[in-house]
């Protein structure tokens, strides 16, 4: 005797979007894109990858002059849970995970001397955190969101964006 259990999925991927980020280490500004794959009424994951403006330093001293240069991007799998939802107004936690990249550019004269060092590093962490979504039309919502990074460089990272709807509502779940 073989039994089967094939449980109706209704997942499917609903919004994407963009945002405006800041990093509060990175102290700079970023653009941020987004996808959300709803697994039902209440937990979506939502894969994101930010940007960030790149960040320059310049260097004068008597024996030295020149800039270092700093740019991050990250890449993020988070997922969200409703926690509280009314009318227009959604609240959701947001737990998740995040590769985030360093590439430090320095170029540099000293004692008549050109120097050029380019180092990367990438490194895994941590996101918690939560969010607001106001669902003003059918197809469009913005968001809020903050989440706290946890890794070799803890930091908050702000975003304010819109969503735009990608696909019909999901159907009510049968059992």
């Amino acid at each position: 005797m073989i039994f089967c259990y094939s449980p109706k999925v209704t997942g499917q991927f609903t919004f994407v979007g963009a945002s405006a980020s800041y990093g509060s280490w990175i102290k700079e500004i970023g653009g941020s894109v987004y996808a959300i794959y709803s697994v039902n009424n209440k937990i979506d994951i939502v894969p994101n990858a930010t940007y960030f403006i790149p960040h320059e330093e310049i260097i004068e001293t008597q024996l030295d002059s020149g800039k270092v240069t700093y740019t991050w991007w990250s890449a993020n799998l988070d997922g969200h849970y409703v926690v509280f939802e009314k009318s227009i107004f959604q609240l959701f936690g947001l737990l998740g995970l995040n590769i985030t990249n360093e590439t430090k550019l320095e170029d540099y004269v000293t004692q008549g001397q050109r120097f050029k060092y380019k180092t990367k590093t990438t490194k895994p962490a941590l996101n918690i955190g939560a969010g607001v979504q106001f669902q003003l039309s059918k197809f469009f919502t913005p968001f809020v969101e903050i989440k706290y990074v946890l890794g070799e460089r803890d930091q908050a990272v702000a975003s304010l964006g819109v969503l735009i709807r990608i696909a019909p509502d999901r159907e009510s779940e049968e059992y």
